[in-house]
């Protein structure tokens, strides 16, 4: 396991559907620093939803965003917890970016758990419309294409909740084995 360069920028990457942006708003109380959401951030910034772009503009733009705000955020704040897209580490270098800049966190929630919380859910582009089958099916997928690239994470959590309280602890481990 590498360690982080820095703790100041936490990044929590993972599949859609693992609480990256749940977990981002508990950390925040915990660690005091400013929390965002890359899909939140890059809805404000188009004025439409993240289905929408991909509708309108197409994926392949949608991720030129993407890389373009992550890269903003990490220059323009010294400290912050931020949940990406379930995507953002697998395009245009972004997860080298993230853990040469900070602390990259990969939420490895079960697909079957995942497809519970994303069944009833029609704002995820690349999970609309499917039955639950095909839902489990395309989750699997995308799991097996990402899963080596979320592996190269700083810190692998595995589980259906993860605390908080867990992940500080993992950190504060993590922190203990670097140069001060």
């Amino acid at each position: 396991m590498t360690t982080p360069a820095t703790f100041d920028k936490i990044f929590l990457v993972g599949m859609p559907g693992s609480g990256k942006s749940t977990l981002a708003q508990q950390l925040k109380a915990q660690l005091k620093l400013p929390a965002f959401d890359l899909d939140q951030i890059i809805e404000t910034k188009e004025g439409f939803s993240i289905k929408q772009i991909f509708e309108t503009k197409g994926e392949d733009a949608f991720r030129k965003t993407e890389t373009t705000e992550l890269q903003k955020i990490i220059h323009q704040y010294p400290q912050f917890i931020l949940a990406t897209g379930g995507g953002t580490p697998c395009f245009h270098q972004n997860m080298e970016l993230m853990m040469q800049s900070g602390l990259v966190i990969y939420l490895d929630v079960p697909v079957n758990m995942l497809g519970k919380r994303l069944e009833y859910q029609s704002d995820r582009p690349l999970l609309q419309n499917l039955t639950h089958k095909a839902l489990q099916e395309k989750l699997n997928q995308i799991y097996q294409q990402r899963n080596s690239i979320y592996r190269k994470a700083h810190l692998h959590v595995q589980g259906v909740d993860i605390p908080a309280e867990h992940v500080l602890q993992l950190i504060d481990y993590l922190k203990m084995g670097s140069p001060a």
